[in-house]
């Protein structure tokens, strides 16, 4: 099965689940300019039973996408699904995870800190869970809002999940809310 994710520059976007109708992740490959050729942007995109993927375009910004990318995929089927979020700023040519704030919204030291553990980024929630999905719009350049957490993987615990901000198209981010 497949999914258009994006056809808004010149090209497709294009979400290919390769397993079974059950498979939680697929690869996303992005069209030349004709649509024709496909090459892999990136691999094991977390999606949904209904076709939804953890993949969008930061509104009014040209080549910004964000997406989430299931980690654990070697690691066996009976494992929790584990999920890093990654930012794009060449039109999917090159992924990074994203450059967490350093302090919460009082002040306070994240338990978690890049600068301690190269592992630890921030992870944000997309469509295909409960919480807020990441939100941009066109009217609004370069800002960006989402609920997610600082640590390793993304986290679907209450206290963990908080409210981020991003003035610079998800360059930098700080967090405006607790929960």
């Amino acid at each position: 099965s497949y999914t258009i994710l994006d056809t808004s520059e010149g090209s497709v976007f294009l979400h290919v689940n390769h397993g079974d109708y059950h498979t939680a992740y697929g690869n996303i490959y992005l069209s030349d300019g004709e649509g024709l050729r496909f090459s892999l942007s990136i691999r094991h995109n977390k999606r949904d039973a209904q076709g939804r993927c953890d993949f969008e375009k930061v509104q009014g910004i040209e080549g910004v996408y964000i997406t989430n990318e299931q980690i654990n995929v070697e690691e066996g089927s009976s494992d929790k699904v584990r999920l890093r979020t990654m930012i794009s700023f060449d039109k999917g040519g090159r992924w990074t995870t994203l450059k967490p704030p350093l302090q919460t919204n009082k002040g306070r030291d994240f338990a978690c800190r890049v600068d301690k553990d190269p592992s630890c980024s921030l992870h944000l929630h997309g469509v295909t869970d409960s919480w807020g999905p990441f939100y941009s719009s066109k009217n609004a350049i370069g800002l960006v809002m989402a609920t997610g957490n600082v640590g390793t993987s993304l986290s679907n615990k209450d206290d963990e999940v908080h409210t981020f901000f991003s003035r610079d198209a998800g360059l930098s981010w700080q967090m405006v809310r607790e929960g």
